[in-house]
């Protein structure tokens, strides 16, 4: 998933979490206006009223992030830049698109395509093309963190396509995290796939309050 034109772009620095990987993380927040999509499983029907993008980097993996990020002493300034992104995208009533290039480490990094149904308060995620295993697990509790603590979802859907090779490898990760099967057929299935769902898989995990 690549992103063209960019009016900003800013670092800030998240807290620890404790009850998933217990990283610290740093957000390279990036203000996209256009969105330019090569992914198989995105959505062109769906009305997105904005578009956005954010990084996470993943500083548990070998230390990584300290040498990618330099302090800033703007850094209060900055996170309420990124607290007031935050504030627009779930303040959103139509559907809204956003990509997230997680970082597992300076060399290993995967970008999420994802749609945030503010009915539903879930937020579908379409898997990359590539991924391996270790960026699948790593990458995955990053986001489970960012709809949980910054988007406040209920839920979160993977859709994976049927046809991938490395299908079985991935949902066993899936399941390992927590995930469990929906239904294509299930009200909380992506409605904009209807008609397309015989070609995906789809698992759901369920945030508690």
């Amino acid at each position: 998933m690549m992103m063209s034109g960019s009016n900003s772009k800013r670092t800030y620095s998240t807290s620890k979490r404790s009850d998933h990987d217990k990283a610290s993380h740093v957000v390279d927040y990036t203000r996209k206006t256009s969105f330019d999509s090569t992914s198989e499983d995105s959505s062109d029907d769906a009305d997105y009223s904005e578009r956005h993008s954010l990084s996470y980097i993943d500083e548990e993996e070998e230390g990584a992030a300290s040498g990618l990020v330099k302090a800033n002493d703007d850094s209060e300034s900055e996170s309420d830049d990124e607290d007031n992104l935050i504030s627009q995208i779930v303040s959103q009533k139509s559907p809204t698109r956003i990509t997230i290039k997680l970082h597992v480490t300076d060399k290993i990094s995967s970008s999420w395509d994802s749609v945030l149904d503010h009915d539903t308060n879930i937020l579908y995620v379409a898997l990359p093309k590539k991924l391996t295993h270790e960026a699948s697990k790593q990458s995955f509790l990053s986001l489970l963190e960012f709809a949980e603590e910054k988007l406040d979802c209920d839920g979160v859907v993977l859709c994976i396509r049927k046809d991938r090779p490395d299908r079985a490898n991935l949902v066993k990760t899936f399941l390992f995290l927590g995930f469990s099967p929906l239904n294509p057929r299930s009200p909380l299935a992506p409605p904009s796939m209807q008609g397309q769902n015989d070609e995906h898989l789809f698992l759901i995990y369920n945030i508690e309050d």
